[in-house]
């Protein structure tokens, strides 16, 4: 059953690779500081002009914990969450992005999450469902990279820069983006940033290129 769910999921997104982005929920660039929704620990949080995806803002941490959540206002089915995020290379990072069905402020356990726990793996990307830590077969390169989040409702399906990395039924239905940094290593922590943060009912595109390789850690 698990393997059909993989072999689905592959096909699905092949099959409509070329679809066009419907109803966007809801989407951030910074540009104008945080945008109406967010809601978390605005004394670590800030938008920056120094290092950005597109434009000239992006946001930011002062190194220490905590996070920015936005209610979408409903489980979701059918729905993409996009958002970049800046990898420096350092050993101290720690940053994720996330989906939930509940508000991150209940616990980090409840995340659905992709991103960079150097402290656990220094050289590839990761992703967790709450407290379990999983890693990919990316190799960490600096530079800006994208993490998506699709559900169709029943399950979810985990990208880093178009590339599949998991099928999971944790938090299928996610209702809440979370962006945040974790608190495994010393603070402060090397910067972070997140930019581009997009939801839209629709799968994502481009077409995701998969391989049975990138899925080896669902087995494990």
């Amino acid at each position: 059953m698990k393997k059909l769910i993989y072999i689905f999921a592959i096909l699905s997104a092949a099959l409509f690779a070329t679809n066009v982005r419907a109803d966007v929920l809801f989407q951030d660039s910074f540009e104008q500081g945080f945008a109406p929704g967010w809601h978390g620990r605005f004394d670590v949080f800030t938008v920056t002009t120094s290092n950005a995806h597109t434009g000239q803002y992006s946001a930011t941490t002062n190194g220490m914990w905590h996070w920015l959540a936005h209610d979408l206002g409903a489980a979701q089915s059918n729905t993409t969450f996009e958002c970049w995020f800046y990898d420096a290379g350092a050993n101290n990072e720690e940053h994720m992005i996330g989906v939930s069905t509940s508000d991150p402020c209940c616990g980090s356990q409840s995340i659905l999450w992709i991103g960079l726990e150097a402290y656990f793996d220094r050289y590839r990307y990761m992703y967790g469902r709450g407290w379990t830590e999983i890693s990919t077969e990316i190799p960490r390169t600096i530079g800006w990279h994208k993490a998506t989040f699709y559900t169709d409702g029943t399950t979810a399906q985990l990208f880093i820069d178009d590339q599949l990395i998991a099928v999971e039924g944790f938090q299928a239905g996610w209702r809440y983006i979370v962006i945040w940094e974790n608190s495994k290593i010393e603070e402060p922590h090397t910067p972070n940033f997140w930019d581009d943060v997009k939801v839209y009912t629709d799968l994502p595109v481009p077409a995701m290129k998969q391989s049975w390789g990138h899925l080896k850690t669902l087995y494990r």
